[in-house]
């Protein structure tokens, strides 16, 4: 096994605990939507992780792109606890968020864009290569890139509301 292989196992197996180790003190948190915005962050994150460590260890290509498709699920559900916990600890409900039929579905044709990519490939395409050590490359596609700019445009609107909220409360940024 190469050392660059042994990090990136490493990486994600260290992110993944330590998410996933944390979420029992972020359950103390005493504010109702704050706390399950933030376990939400800290699954989600733990999830995507998840995905990654089965990309990399599992056998074929075929459970290989179902755990990268996983992650990518995971990690798009992060962006939407991130806006969520963001709403949440600034005193706006995220239970009250507009249109929430509209956030759900575009959720759910994300998803459906994600799960269905090896019969598409608009997402992303694989190859195998050896360097710098053997496994299954990536190459995004188009979709890729315009749902990865919609997410963030989604996470600096939450951004944007974490510094609104501090502004008003006088803290500097």
């Amino acid at each position: 096994m190469s050392y660059l292989y042994f990090a990136h196992l490493s990486v994600f197996t260290v992110a993944a605990l330590l998410c996933l180790g944390s979420i029992p003190r972020a359950r103390s948190i005493k504010h109702d939507e704050t706390r399950e915005g933030f376990v939400a962050i800290l699954l989600t994150c733990s999830l995507w992780a998840i995905g990654y460590l089965g990309y990399f260890l599992l056998p074929t290509p075929e459970v290989k792109v179902a755990s990268y498709i996983f992650g990518l699920i995971a990690a798009l559900a992060c962006v939407g606890a991130w806006l969520y916990f963001s709403a949440a600890y600034t005193g706006r409900s995220p239970r009250q968020a507009p249109y929430p039929r509209l956030i759900i579905g575009g959720f759910l044709g994300i998803v459906l864009v994600k799960v269905t990519n090896p019969i598409h490939q608009l997402y992303f395409t694989t190859t195998w290569v050896t360097e710098p050590f053997p496994h299954l490359a990536l190459h995004q596609g188009i979709l890729h890139w315009i749902i990865l700019a919609i997410s963030y445009v989604v996470i600096g609107i939450s951004f944007f509301i974490l510094l609104e909220r501090f502004y008003h409360a006088g803290a500097s940024a």
